[in-house]
């Protein structure tokens, strides 16, 4: 028996014995129960083994995003650990392994706020931080998963620790990230949120608050397009502006909370907070921001 080619490690498709072709419910339940049979074939030490694992989690994700049914997300991550623990740092196929089963006990963290389920992702995206050196592609986005799980622990537990990683994975991504990505805002916003918890946490020199300034205001030069990441950025301005102030003993300036002016024909008049929304002034960006289960972190 041969495994074919819609498997994410991959043969040629017409080697499969049957396929139903399309995307409806219909053709994806065949496949489903299609692929279930060919893993019952395929058992452990089977040449196939591992192809019919990701095969079958492949189309039981496929899915799940679609009616969002955490049974298939326990069954995803049931097949993708055993797949994970079949490939080696020299297997063809081990990153992409490994970060297909970090990323869904995200989705299930933050669907359940389990805490296990980020215990248990945390060293996977180590692992695929040192499988994607300085150089590699795909180093900015292992970094940014990294530092995303630990900033999830860090709102949990609140180790400081984890927080001092988190702003070194955050500068190192701020320096792969271009003017022109369109992640820099997010970027600069991020690591002006860590360094800004650092800072109210364990106190901070007037250079740290001046960094963190002057993050604030680049990524408002950049102009994002969401009216929420404008108005957060701008309450934690605000209140940097004020403790750095209040530390020289001089009233502090004004900070412009109109309503930022887009370049985009596409958005007029966008709907700004009202003015007591500047009493989040007070409160750091990162700690009113929506957050997933058990109070992580975006």
């Amino acid at each position: 028996m041969k495994l074919g080619g819609s498997f994410v490690g991959g043969c040629a498709s017409e080697e499969i014995p049957f396929r139903w072709w399309g995307t409806t419910d219909f053709a994806l339940e065949k496949n489903i129960a299609l692929s279930r049979t060919l893993l019952e074939g395929a058992p452990l030490g089977h040449p196939d083994h591992y192809l019919a694992l990701v095969d079958l989690a492949d189309l039981l994700h496929q899915r799940f995003m679609r009616e969002e049914d955490g049974k298939d997300l326990d069954e995803i991550i049931t097949l993708q650990r055993a797949a994970f623990q079949l490939t080696s740092p020299g297997h063809q196929e081990h990153l992409m392994t490994l970060t297909n089963f970090a990323d869904c006990l995200d989705k299930r963290f933050w669907k359940e706020g389990d805490m296990e389920d980020l215990v248990e992702a945390i060293p996977i995206r180590r692992a695929a931080l040192e499988l994607t050196p300085p150089g590699h592609q795909e180093h900015r986005t292992s970094l940014v998963r990294l530092a995303s799980c630990l900033e999830q622990r860090f709102s949990n537990e609140g180790a400081l620790e984890d927080l001092a990683e988190v702003i070194n994975l955050r500068r190192v991504a701020l320096k792969l990230t271009p003017t022109e990505h369109g992640e820099h805002f997010a970027s600069l916003a991020k690591l002006a949120d860590c360094l800004d918890l650092q800072y109210f946490k364990r106190g901070g020199t007037m250079s740290d608050l001046e960094e963190i300034i002057s993050l604030q205001q680049a990524a408002l030069a950049c102009n994002p397009l969401s009216t929420f990441d404008q108005a957060m950025c701008r309450a934690s301005l605000a209140r940097c502006l004020g403790e750095k102030h209040l530390r020289q003993h001089v009233t502090p300036p004004a900070v412009d909370f109109a309503p930022p002016v887009y370049n985009s024909p596409s958005i007029t008049d966008p709907i700004f907070p009202h003015p007591t929304f500047l009493l989040l002034a007070s409160r750091s960006r990162s700690e009113v921001r929506p957050r997933g289960p058990a109070g992580a972190s975006l």
